[in-house]
């Protein structure tokens, strides 16, 4: 009886321990989810910026180049970050929920990295 306790205690123990594991996992998904997607939002707006404006007026520009130096003469280069904001309130939620659900599902599978 004595040796069940003990085996009993240490269960309780590591499920106790995996518990922890798994939210301290699940918040640094989140974390590391959001940090990805703001990082990947702010690099790639200006991209986006530029994009965007030469599908809506592809006659203002001569090509990417074009319209890179065009909106920069005209706008400064806060012109390159319009819609960051938006983008990121976007992005940054849907990362941290996508890295968590990709965490989970691999450890439901037990896929080693």
């Amino acid at each position: 009886e004595a040796m069940q306790a003990a085996a009993s205690k240490r269960a309780a123990a590591r499920t106790e321990k995996d518990g922890q594991n798994v939210k301290s996992s699940v918040m640094v998904s989140l974390l590391t989810g959001a940090l990805a997607g703001g990082l990947g939002t702010l690099v790639t707006t200006p991209m986006d910026v530029v994009k965007t404006r030469l599908m809506v007026s592809p006659h203002l520009y001569n090509g990417y180049l074009s319209a890179v130096f065009i909106t920069f003469e005209e706008e400064g280069f806060g012109a390159f970050m319009k819609g960051a904001i938006p983008r990121l309130i976007h992005k940054m939620p849907a990362n941290s929920v996508f890295f968590v659900l990709y965490e989970a599902v691999r450890r439901l599978l037990a896929v080693k990295t």
